[in-house]
């Protein structure tokens, strides 16, 4: 049995106030061409399909349309929410979808829904995808935040271990047994941070025996691709931020029969814009590289690290000179050398947002500036209880 493991679409996602949804119309084409032309059996698609709880009408398109396209080819599909998705909204189509091949699940605790589920139970269901001779069982878990599980913080391990272990106990050695989840295991890296995640900042984690123990763990949640034990985060499809400039992206094959070792091939992405970072001397430097044609098919982040801040009207003309310059920013050494020292975890939001604007601006904002951002966040906080988790 082949299976493709994907996730982190984010559809709907714009950088810097830029649409990007031609780039990720790009990949999602490039998927299914894989998924088609690789002889897939199975896709897993591992959470955060949408990048907010209310995607633009033409992000759940492209949804639509690659499930589309899945379904016309008799690939089966497991979809499980993430973070960023709305349950109901992910969820929505799955009476017309699971007719088709497609699975989609959105809380934890449910029972998977379609034809073609040999059997199912909460967090569990198995199917036997077209044209393979053995079943597939499938511990299927969408993000499972304490809220949803109703838990406290040091149960919230334990709690996600017994989810899984509940599932498991339908896996058999003649099926192929698969995982697949949103959430953060221990030990696994963020983009921008180099070392493990265990816990800080608020992050919950999940401990590798907590886990399951299915043959293959399809995880969502890091958009870098890494294997913690038997689980394996894919990553996402495109870079997504500037944290992720100089990463790969990629979708996994894996090769399985039932009790043997999954064979995984990782098949780079070639479609989705690349960000680069652009660290300069001068606006002179600045543009020459534009100039040149430097980074020409790329989303550029602009720092200038000169003695005296550059002027708002060079900076606009800067990012007007050239398509996707995102951010064009100043930098001077005082700045470089505080932003070293401080500890931005603990900073109010008003004082993050005013250092950050001193930092890029040379000078420090407006009153006006600063009210319109509070009144800005204040109008998001009205969301927090379920979005904020879906910051990561």
């Amino acid at each position: 049995m082949r299976i493709l493991h994907t996730s982190d679409w984010h559809l709907g996602a714009s950088l810097g106030g830029f649409s990007r949804l031609d780039e990720q119309r790009a990949v999602l084409g490039e998927i299914c061409r894989l998924a088609r032309d690789k002889h897939v059996d199975l896709v897993l698609l591992a959470g955060d399909v949408y990048d907010s709880f209310t995607p633009p009408a033409a992000a759940e398109q492209l949804f639509l349309d690659a499930m589309d396209i899945l379904a016309r080819e008799k690939i089966a599909c497991v979809v499980i929410a993430g973070n960023h998705d709305s349950p109901d909204r992910l969820c929505a189509p799955r009476a017309f979808a699971g007719t088709h091949g497609i699975y989609i699940v959105g809380l934890p605790g449910e029972i998977p829904q379609g034809e073609g589920i040999l059997e199912s139970a909460p967090n569990f269901l198995r199917i036997r995808p077209r044209g393979c001779g053995y079943d597939c069982a499938i511990a299927a878990l969408p993000y499972p935040s304490m809220g949803r599980l109703g838990c406290e913080e040091d149960e919230y391990s334990a709690r996600v271990g017994d989810m899984f272990r509940a599932a498991d106990e339908h896996f058999k050695p003649e099926y192929v047994n698969l995982a697949v989840s949103h959430l953060f295991a221990r030990g696994g890296k963020a983009c921008g941070i180099e070392r493990p995640i265990e816990g800080v900042g608020g992050a919950l984690c999940v401990a590798g025996e907590d886990l399951s123990k299915a043959q293959y763990v399809a995880l969502g949640h890091l958009h870098r691709a890494q294997q913690i034990g038997n689980a394996r985060y894919s990553g996402s499809i495109m870079q997504q931020d500037f944290g992720e400039s100089g990463q790969m992206k990629q979708v996994l094959l894996i090769d399985v029969e039932p009790g043997g070792q999954p064979e995984i091939t990782e098949v780079p992405l070639i479609t989705g814009r690349y960000l680069a970072r652009w660290h300069v001397g001068s606006l002179d430097e600045a543009r020459a590289m534009i100039e040149s044609g430097h980074d020409a098919q790329g989303w550029i982040e602009l720092t200038i690290e000169s003695p005296t801040p550059p002027t708002e009207r060079e900076l606009t003309e800067i990012m007007r000179s050239r398509e996707r310059i995102v951010y064009a920013r100043w930098q001077g050494e005082n700045q470089r050398e505080e932003s070293k020292a401080i500890d931005w975890t603990s900073r109010p939001r008003q004082e993050l947002f005013e250092s950050f604007y001193k930092q890029t601006r040379g000078r420090a904002p407006s009153r006006d500036t600063t009210a319109l951002f509070l009144e800005m966040i204040s109008d998001e906080g009205s969301e927090a209880d379920e979005t904020a988790e879906a910051d990561v």
